[in-house]
Order: C-alpha cells, then structure tokens, then sequence
C-alpha cells in the first residue's frame, strides 16, 4: 500500500515538473516573440520617420525660391561681371555717334532707364524711343551733309573729366527719380567733354564738342541720355 501510494506520488511530481517546464518554455518563447514584435515595429517606425524627412528634403529642394519682378529689375544692372571702364563706354558713343546709329547709342544706357523712359516718354515703346533718336541722328546727317562736313571722318579726344561728389550724384538720381519715375542706383558719375574735328569739302575743318554724364550702376559704365523731347520738326 505504501508503495503503491509514494508510486502515486512520484508521479504526480513528475506531472507538476513537466508542466511547470512547458509553462516556463511557452512563457519565455512568447516573451522573445513579444521583443522580436516590439522591435520590429520601433524599426518600422523609424522608417517611417525617416522616408517622411526625406519627402519633406525633396519638397524644400524642389521648391522654388519666389523673386518679384521688382527684384528682378532692381538686380537687372546690377552684373557681378566687371564691365567696361568709362573711357570705353565714351569711345562705343563716339562711334556709333559717328555712325549715326541711335540703337547703338541706347544700348550704352542701364536697361531700367530705357525701360522707364519708354514708359514715361513713348507709351512703353522701346522701338519708338529708338526710332525717335535716329530721326535726331538723321537730321545731324541731313545738315552735315549739305553744308559739305564729312561727318563720318571726324575725329575726337576727352578733354576733361569731372567726378561728380556724393551731392552731385544725388541730385542726378532725384533728377532723374522726378523725369522718369526710376531709382537708379548710382555708385559713381562724371561728367566727360569731348571735343571734334570735322573735315569738310576743300581741307578745311571745323570744332565741335560733346559733353556726356556717365554713371556706374553695379560694375558697369553706362552712358545717361536725359532729354528726350525728340520730335523733329520739319
């Protein structure tokens, strides 16, 4: 009887081990699986995280920086390119003064000022500006031509060059503020004269002379017209 029943009892341990046992297994398994699950979803995450950012990288570089057209012509001038000096810019007008070639001329002067002379003078017409020039140009021909000058052959030099000081330059920017509603931005301005000798029929000659502003506008020389009440008459 009594070993019947410590039979009994052995057992009965051997059934509380081995469910103790797979207990311990089924829980330490399920608790791995639990780890690999809260991993796998922190990686995700930090996926997620890190596709938005680059999204938000792509949309920042494909956005385009917004310039007004203002912008656009305050900076139209304003070259970062170093241009010509201002003894070039006098010699491009004398040959095309030569030349009797107004287009040349007008595009020795900054891009706003013929803008804004177009829109004030010529109904925002370049062409009519231009076109208002060559007719002077063409008048000058006209008179040299039949009082026998050979215009073009004349020679010429700068005789004398005025800087302009700081007052001087501001007065020209006012000037011209007040004419053409247009702020140029003017770092420097001289005043150029230059005087001509013309041929004419039978060797003799003749003297003229050309006074020119000239004003620098970022690194660039620029030639300033400013009258501009070319209406020829007959």
């Amino acid at each position: 009887m009594n070993r019947k029943r410590r039979t009994i009892i052995g057992i009965l341990a051997m059934i509380i081990v081995l469910a103790v046992s797979a207990g311990c297994l089924f829980g330490c398994e399920k608790s791995d699986d639990d780890e690999n699950e809260r991993g796998r979803s922190k990686k995700q995450t930090q996926k997620t995280d890190e596709d938005e950012d680059d999204d938000d990288d792509e949309k920042s570089d494909k956005k385009p920086s917004k310039k007004s057209k203002k912008d656009d012509d305050e900076d139209e001038d304003d070259d970062d390119d170093e241009g010509d000096g201002y003894e070039a810019v006098v010699n491009k007008y004398m040959e095309a003064y030569q030349e009797l070639d107004a287009e040349k001329v007008v595009d020795l002067m900054p891009k706003k000022y013929i803008k804004a002379v177009a829109k004030v003078v010529y109904d925002d017409a370049q062409e009519t500006m231009v076109d208002y020039k060559q007719d002077e140009f063409d008048k000058i021909g006209d008179d040299a031509k039949e009082n026998g000058y050979k215009w073009s052959e004349f020679t010429y030099e700068i005789d004398a060059v005025e800087d302009m000081d700081e007052d001087e330059i501001k007065d020209l920017i006012g000037e011209i503020d007040d004419e053409y509603d247009v702020e140029l931005k003017i770092k420097e301005a001289k005043t150029v004269k230059v005087s001509m000798t013309i041929p004419l029929e039978g060797d003799e000659i003749d003297d003229d002379s050309e006074s020119l502003t000239l004003v620098k506008i970022g690194n660039s020389w620029y030639v300033i017209i400013e009258e501009w009440n070319f209406v020829i008459e007959e």
